[in-house]
């Protein structure tokens, strides 16, 4: 009668410590990963907050060829201003867009929240005194329209696709990351 011995062998494998490396290494990866995702995402909103104002600027400029004048603002708060039209959940903020249904709905800002309404808005003026700030009476009333935050531009001044506006006294470059303007006549 034979008797089978069982051949012991050395099983290859991963130590503890070669385990702790590669999760390790995992980690930092995916937190790598997570970040530049986030920085994604904000490289997203921003765009779709200039193709929002690019939008409200055509409405206008429609409005303005139909109606020979640029359409008053809502008066809800906006960024941190009272009195101005701005873009808050299911707000109308310029509300003659609507109405003349030049658009169905007004764009939002992707980060808007009524918790913390002047953070990120878009905010639209219609300047009924022509000589607000100083400006050329002969030139009419003007609107402003601005994007108060941009997630991805820390400046200095506006974001290199703001057209800027300036009026008088007033230089609506430092306060907003966007914004633009237009005169009636």
């Amino acid at each position: 009668m034979t008797i089978n011995k069982k051949k012991h062998s050395h099983q290859k494998g991963f130590t503890l410590l070669e385990l702790l490396v590669v999760i390790a290494i995992i980690g930092l990866l995916s937190s790598i990963a997570v970040v530049a995702l986030q920085n994604v995402r904000a490289e997203a909103r921003d765009t779709k907050r200039l193709a929002d104002v690019r939008q409200i600027l055509l409405a206008l400029e429609i409005y303005h060829e139909q109606f020979g004048e640029y359409p008053v603002h809502g008066f809800q708060f906006n960024c941190g201003v009272p009195g101005h039209g701005f873009s808050p959940g299911g707000y109308n903020y310029i509300p003659g867009l609507v109405t003349e249904n030049i658009m169905p709905t007004l764009p939002v800002d992707p980060l808007y929240n009524d918790a913390i309404p002047h953070e990120y808005c878009y905010s639209y003026f219609l300047y009924h005194d022509p000589g607000a700030y100083n400006c050329d009476t002969s030139r009419g009333r003007f609107f402003v329209l601005y994007i108060k935050d941009l997630e991805t531009w820390d400046g200095p001044g506006q974001h290199p696709s703001s057209p800027g506006w300036t009026c008088g006294d007033y230089d609506w470059v430092a306060p907003y990351d966007w914004a633009t303007g237009g005169w009636e006549n």
